[in-house]
């Protein structure tokens, strides 16, 4: 009698092409409360509609599911889903969603072949960051060389330090400083960083006292404060810029850099937010090429200072390279 067994794998072989592979279902939104969904489209809409995603969007979609209907997903929820994509490239559609929905997230699910996934259109190719000029849009940071005696008053600073010389409220965090110190001889000059109430760990900044520094402090999102110190001598200044985490008591970067003057023209860089999101920027130029176009800009994302490249700028009709 001949062997079964090649009938039987030609069998599976066409039984599997048959069932629907896995895919990653990309949500946007959702909700316990299965009354929520018209709601909770129509909010995706509405967002869709008020920003340029750079997705185009399978027919029908986003739309509103139950999760209980997709194995790998948590039964009880109305969701809003914006499709379903092959694993190996769901993550690029996930990032372009994000830029509108930030809580955006992806799960495997079986019995659903890929078929939808939004696609980036020709509007979404990576842009380059445009500054419409090269001005700084924020106005003066909190900058002084003493601040012995300041106070800001809020609920923050009712949290201080008997110790403190000077107390403030940045970007929700409880700033104390201790510059007393530096009266006496390899003294350090002191900054405490904790979250507002101000019973939280905390972050301790120091700086030789010895060159004068001036302190200067910028806010770069949620418990995150740039510690600027900088300080001038024969002509030169040099400036060292400190990021802490302060609620995960952190120092997430450090960035230094020299500021001088030679054979006629200057090279400088300093904090200014010039493309107007309040979070401010490195810039780095000179004035001897272009002073009024910076020769390279510095930009906050995702724990530290990213070099941006080449720049456009409003206004201008190509897309410039580097010189």
């Amino acid at each position: 009698m001949r062997s079964i067994l090649p009938l039987v794998a030609v069998l599976l072989s066409i039984v599997a092409q048959a069932q629907p592979g896995s895919s990653s279902v990309l949500i946007l939104t959702g909700d316990a409360d299965a009354a929520r969904g018209p709601a909770l489209l129509q909010e995706v809409q509405g967002k869709l509609s008020a920003t340029s995603s750079g997705l185009s969007f399978a027919p029908g979609f986003p739309q509103v599911v139950r999760s209980d209907a997709y194995q790998g997903l948590r039964p009880g929820f109305t969701i809003v889903i914006a499709g379903f994509c092959p694993p190996e490239t769901a993550n690029g559609a996930l990032e372009a969603l994000k830029k509108t929905f930030p809580g955006a997230y992806m799960r495997k699910v079986s019995g659903v072949e890929p078929t939808s996934c939004p696609k980036l259109t020709a509007a979404a190719a990576p842009a380059l960051p445009n500054f419409d000029d090269a001005l700084n849009k924020t106005g003066a940071p909190t900058c002084e060389h003493n601040w012995k005696g300041r106070v800001t008053s809020s609920e923050c600073t009712r949290q201080y330090r008997p110790d403190a010389d000077w107390f403030l409220d940045k970007n929700n965090v409880l700033v104390q400083g201790r510059t007393s110190e530096c009266e006496r001889p390899r003294a350090f000059k002191q900054v405490t960083l904790s979250m507002c109430p101000g019973q939280g760990p905390e972050v301790v900044d120091k700086v030789r006292c010895e060159h004068s520094n001036t302190t200067c402090l910028y806010g770069l999102g949620p418990g995150l404060i740039a510690v600027e110190h900088s300080y001038t001598e024969e002509g030169s200044t040099s400036i060292s810029v400190r990021v802490y985490d302060v609620a995960k008591k952190q120092r997430l970067t450090t960035e230094e850099w020299s500021n001088g003057c030679a054979i006629g023209f200057c090279e400088m860089g300093s904090l200014q937010d010039v493309d107007g999101d309040a979070i401010p920027e490195i810039v780095f130029g000179n004035t001897r090429d272009r002073p009024e176009r910076p020769e390279r800009i510095l930009k906050w994302k995702n724990g530290k200072f990213r070099d941006v490249g080449p720049f456009l700028w409003k206004g201008q009709p190509e897309t410039p390279t580097p010189e």
